[in-house]
């Protein structure tokens, strides 16, 4: 088989998950952490993922620093 038969066979979403962690988490969250949350990451704060990462890690929610990036820099971009 060749490539473009390769591409063409490929379905859409194939090998990614369902959303972003961070709008997931969001909705998740009771409403006054969601908003601190969805208020720390538009994109007038310019709050880097860093900080962010730590603060959901102390709260128990570790390893969400490339989540968070993924967040800020792609699917909150433009908005």
């Amino acid at each position: 088989m060749g490539l473009k038969e390769t591409l063409e066979g490929i379905q859409p979403g194939a090998g990614r998950g369902v959303g972003c962690a961070i709008c997931a988490l969001i909705e998740s969250l009771p409403p006054d952490e969601a908003a601190a949350l969805t208020a720390v990451t538009r994109k007038t704060r310019r709050v880097g993922p860093k900080p962010i990462a730590a603060a959901l890690e102390a709260e128990g929610y570790p390893g969400l620093y490339h989540s968070i990036k993924h967040h800020l820099y792609v699917c909150q971009a433009g908005r």
